[in-house]
């Protein structure tokens, strides 16, 4: 009589369990005893109704070859956690719909996007509000904003350049990049394309937006180009914003040649 009154409390926790979990977001908490856990897989075929949030809370390691998987009709899957940790290299990570992570992600192997159509994209959107690409480079006395030419005495360097019509220059160091490549303890983040703040000089007179711009006489500036004098592998790129007199910074969009 105790058994089929618990297996009854039991079918009802059940249904009641089903009902809420349609008109609320799914919450998934994973526990695991240290240092890592066993989980062979955690997987949501489905959530009921259009679906909410699929969140997972707590850190997620696991080891052995194992998968995390999200297969769901949840409008995004969002990992709150510190830390997803897949401990083996036959393990993964697979989402079929949005992922969000709110911390730092860290990719240890390679990262593959790919779709049998061929339309996946990565979107990079870091909340700068002029993003760019950057890679670290050595660049010893540098600082963001800063013009540099290539080091005339040290291989994979970078100088603040230091004369006008330079055609050694190599770019800009970039202040708050979207994408870096490297290590950052390697040095400072020269962009390679993009849109970044260059300090700047109207030696050359002031400068208009669509201007080219080169070195200048002054350390770390650039300033408007004349086009008589103007070589091949000078260009530093063209100014985004205008600058009308004497040293201040100008967006610019980044094309060296």
């Amino acid at each position: 009589m105790k058994k089929w009154r618990f297996g009854l409390l039991i079918f009802f926790l059940i249904v009641l369990s089903y009902h809420t979990l349609s008109a609320e977001d799914i919450t998934l908490t994973t526990y695991y005893p240290a240092p890592y856990g066993k989980f062979k897989m955690v997987e949501v075929v489905e959530v009921a109704g259009d679906g909410g949030d699929l969140i997972v809370e707590d850190d997620f390691t696991a080891g052995g070859g194992t998968m995390l998987q999200v297969n769901t009709t949840a409008n995004s899957v969002v990992l709150q956690a510190n830390t997803i940790d897949l401990m083996d290299t036959g393990g993964g990570v697979s989402v079929s719909q949005d992922l969000s992570v709110g911390n730092n992600a860290t990719v240890l192997g390679n990262l593959i996007v790919g779709s049998a159509t061929g339309t996946s994209t990565i979107s990079l959107n870091g909340g700068q509000i002029h993003p760019d690409i950057a890679e670290y480079i050595r660049a010893d006395g540098c600082e963001g904003g800063d013009v540099v030419v290539i080091d005339p005495d040290n291989d994979d360097a970078v100088i603040k350049s230091y004369a006008p019509y330079d055609a050694t220059v190599a770019g800009i160091i970039s202040q708050n990049p979207v994408f870096k490549i490297g290590d950052p303890e390697s040095g400072k983040p020269l962009a390679l394309a993009g849109r970044v703040m260059c300090n700047a000089t109207t030696e050359g007179g002031p400068i208009k937006r669509g201007d080219i711009l080169v070195t200048s006489s002054k350390a770390g500036y650039a300033m408007k180009a004349d086009p008589a004098k103007l070589q091949y592998g000078m260009a530093l790129g063209k100014a985004l914003s205008e600058l009308s007199e004497g040293e201040g910074a100008v967006l610019i969009l980044v094309k060296v040649n």
